[in-house]
């Protein structure tokens, strides 16, 4: 603030709640100005309010600043998040997530003694392994000749990744 005040910038004191008055003694040499300034007070109930008002405050100091409100009309911001989003959702639909090689997906696979596999997820590649374990047992179903299938295994074997 002291270095702000040096260079001519101007610096609104902002209280919070029920923060009293800055006392000049209490402050250092170098800030005991803004204790005689203006001040703008938060209020935690009327923060959305108070925070409007402390940006049109701010706006009428300096004339260059916008809102986001008003940078949100601009046709090529909104392109590019329009881009974003639309990659994000195809990523997620995909199952690919982030890992250290790129993007990657992850196979979590319920194989009976053969080898063959009764059930799978697919997983984004950051995805854990531990915490499918419970989904990807839930999807076993093992036919018999008679009935309904089979679907809690008796034995299970796995790995730690």
């Amino acid at each position: 603030m002291v270095e702000a005040q040096r260079v001519g910038i101007t610096v609104v004191p902002v209280l919070l709640d029920h923060a009293g008055r800055l006392d000049p003694d209490s402050l250092p040499a170098e800030l005991a100005s803004c204790a005689r300034a203006q001040y703008r007070r938060m209020r935690h109930r009327h923060a959305r309010d108070d925070i409007a008002r402390l940006v049109s405050d701010v706006r009428e100091l300096d004339t260059k600043l916008v809102t986001v409100e008003e940078a949100e009309g601009d046709p090529v911001r909104e392109e590019r998040r329009r881009i974003r989003r639309r990659r994000r959702l195809r990523l997620k639909a995909a199952r690919l997530g982030r890992s250290r090689g790129g993007q990657t997906s992850k196979i979590h696979v319920a194989g009976d003694r053969k080898c063959r596999p009764l059930a799978f997820v697919l997983t984004a590649g950051q995805a854990a392994d531990s915490p499918q374990f419970i989904p990807v047992l839930g999807k076993v179903r093992v036919r018999m000749p008679v009935g309904r299938p089979r679907t809690r295994p008796g034995a299970v074997a796995g790995d730690k990744a």
